[in-house]
């Protein structure tokens, strides 16, 4: 039997990235984010598909990154360049979503990089 987890959105990513999607995808982001907060619920079955790669382990936690795309576009997941940083907390059963973004829009050549950069204080 596996845990359902409860999804909490953090402010920073409220705030500085969700607000963009919003705002380019209007209504479909939306269904978008319903979709991403019921998978974040069954997080133990998302990590064992291919779009779902745990990225740093720790005693208490792990954080991954996860690929999606929005709801009503016609791009896979890999090629939409959408994705989402999560910290999973098995101990608590939480699932943070720190990060939203699409990969396109980045200002820096190495991905990895941008985004640990901007969840280090999060974290």
């Amino acid at each position: 039997m596996s845990i359902r987890y409860t999804v909490i959105i953090h402010q920073y990513a409220e705030k500085h990235y969700i607000k963009y999607f919003l705002k380019k995808y209007l209504s479909k982001w939306d269904i978008t984010l319903k979709a991403i907060v019921f998978q974040l619920e069954n997080v133990d079955e998302l990590s064992s598909t291919n779009f779902f790669e745990k990225i740093n382990v720790y005693e208490d936690y792990y954080i991954a990154k996860v690929e999606f795309t929005v709801a009503g576009t016609k791009e896979s997941k890999k090629s939409s360049g959408c994705r989402y940083i999560v910290k999973v907390s098995k101990k608590e059963a939480i699932a943070e979503l720190l990060l939203v973004y699409n990969k396109n829009d980045l200002n820096m050549k190495n991905e990895t990089t941008w985004w640990q950069k901007h969840i280090e204080d999060i974290v």
